[in-house]
């Protein structure tokens, strides 16, 4: 679904800025490098690796080209003539906190009981899941410190199996709503929420095909807005070398889903003060009222 984003962008910009573009999809890592050097050697103007894989050998080959523009999304790389796109994850993860914490407590909604749990299930436990987690608790926190968040690891983003057994886990002790940036194990915690008339937040990805009647809401990267902003940079002739830019909630990028899918399951149900909550709570972070941590 990552990589979904990166092409969305590119074939916006293709739509919309009238470029000649080539896509590459590639299936093995050992071929990431090959594949780089041959879209550089054909003369683009911009050549876009789409996640972190791609950044050692962005640095390695930048400067043998110096008429061609990189980037890397998701990833770091140098050279004057390289750009590297970064998210931020505590802030998004703290957005969905807020959101989560408010459903819970939340009684008039169909499946919630007023049980003061919520559940986290990432994928692995690497440093950037561990920042999603960590705004995530800090947001639940600031509705109300006494909610309890459960999180566990699947170790994979690829064992939906695995990821069941820990959300019907936490779904048995209480628990009506989960996080899951879980990647392709995230369809484990859809599964498992689906059974037990529960919901998820999700990560990137949004309206799980069989899988909608779960969907409370989902984190936004900006994934396919930040592609088109430096495809547009370079027609525009703004594009700069040897930049990162970092998408957060500060400089609109990242933010929540509209919840337009919850509104459906939950009817009049549906609670409007969770948007115009998350909202006071984006504008307080692009005013710089609220500073979260990354």
């Amino acid at each position: 679904a990552y990589l979904d984003f990166v092409c969305e962008g590119a074939d916006r910009a293709e739509e919309e800025l009238g470029i000649d573009l080539k896509v590459i999809e590639i299936s093995e890592s050992s071929d990431y490098e090959s594949n780089l050097i041959a879209m550089a050697n054909d003369g683009y103007d911009l050549v876009i690796g789409g996640s972190t894989s791609f950044g050692e050998f962005i640095t390695l080959h930048a400067s043998e080209y110096p008429d061609v523009k990189f980037a890397v999304i998701d990833g770091m790389a140098e050279g004057e003539n390289v750009v590297s796109a970064q998210f931020s994850f505590a802030d998004g993860g703290y957005l969905a906190g807020v959101a989560a914490a408010e459903l819970a407590l939340d009684t008039s909604v169909p499946g919630i009981d007023g049980k003061k749990a919520i559940g986290y299930v990432g994928g692995m436990d690497v440093p950037t899941l561990q920042s999603i987690e960590r705004g995530f608790k800090e947001g639940v926190a600031s509705v109300d410190p006494e909610i309890d968040v459960l999180s566990a690891y699947v170790g994979s983003f690829n064992d939906p199996v695995t990821a069941k057994e820990l959300s019907m886990a936490q779904f048995n002790q209480g628990v009506n709503v989960i996080m899951c940036p879980a990647g392709g194990s995230g369809l484990g915690i859809f599964e498992a929420a689906a059974n037990e008339n529960k919901y998820v937040i999700g990560f990137d990805v949004y309206e799980q095909g069989e899988y909608e009647e779960v969907y409370f809401t989902t984190v936004v990267r900006g994934i396919s807005e930040r592609v088109y902003d430096i495809i547009e940079s370079v027609t525009d002739g703004t594009f700069e070398g040897g930049t990162v830019v970092t998408n957060t909630v500060s400089n609109g990028y990242v933010t929540l889903s509209d919840m337009d899918n919850f509104k459906k399951i939950t009817g009049d149900a549906f609670p409007e003060y969770i948007l115009t909550d998350v909202d006071k709570v984006i504008e307080d972070m692009k005013d710089g009222t609220l500073l979260i941590e990354d």
